[in-house]
């Protein structure tokens, strides 16, 4: 009974103490602890990226033009349907999602409801694409990163392609090659080396 009655106490003091710093600190940390204990917590909107998040306001005019593009990005990209899980899930027999997926179909077919199906293309296409593997460059649900990459851009690319093999070939400078999707589809194309139509450069 006295154990039952000091665990009942111990537990009420965490309470109290997580309470309180989620109170009383700013959102940022707020949202960490948060996320930390519960899922589902919905990402902070309208706001930069995490090193931006927990910087003081110093004044628009003291921003330089690339500091405003990064704080008006978003914290999450989301994917569409993430708010809606039966779009991609089925629901178990007590009526809740389960962690183990319950997926209306398998990947690719499951994108292929709303997206291109790339795996029915012609021309040339990116190996993950090509052999229906979505989940290896993208996040189904959210990602820090546009295009819900896993990865940013390059290091996404460099999960499979060498980094000092990129630079060494021609018109890959040190500035260029690491902004691979401004030359190169990411899924599909009718040039070779997945080349853009009108990538930056183009002679003829």
């Amino acid at each position: 009974m006295f154990g039952r009655t000091r665990s009942s106490i111990i537990g009420l003091k965490i309470f109290v103490v997580l309470l309180t710093f989620v109170l009383n600190c700013n959102r940022v940390q707020r949202h960490k602890v948060l996320t930390f204990f519960f899922d589902g917590v919905p990402p902070l909107a309208g706001e930069a990226d995490e090193g931006a998040l927990g910087e003081e306001e110093s004044g628009l005019e003291d921003l330089s033009a690339a500091k405003l593009a990064q704080r008006a990005k978003p914290v999450w990209y989301v994917h569409e349907p993430y708010n809606d899980c039966e779009k991609c899930h089925t629901r178990e027999s007590g009526g809740t999602y389960s962690s183990r997926g319950n997926l209306r179909a398998l990947v690719p077919g499951l994108c292929y409801g709303c997206h291109e199906a790339y795996t029915e293309r012609t021309g040339f296409l990116h190996g993950p694409a090509a052999v229906g593997q979505c989940l290896f460059c993208h996040d189904p649900h959210r990602s820090r990163n546009e295009y819900l990459l896993t990865k940013p851009i390059p290091e996404q690319c460099y999960l499979c392609h060498e980094s000092k093999q990129m630079e060494s070939i021609a018109n890959h400078s040190a500035e260029s090659y690491s902004k691979c999707h401004n030359c190169h589809e990411s899924h599909a194309s009718s040039e070779e080396s997945l080349l853009k139509r009108d990538w930056p450069g183009k002679t003829d």
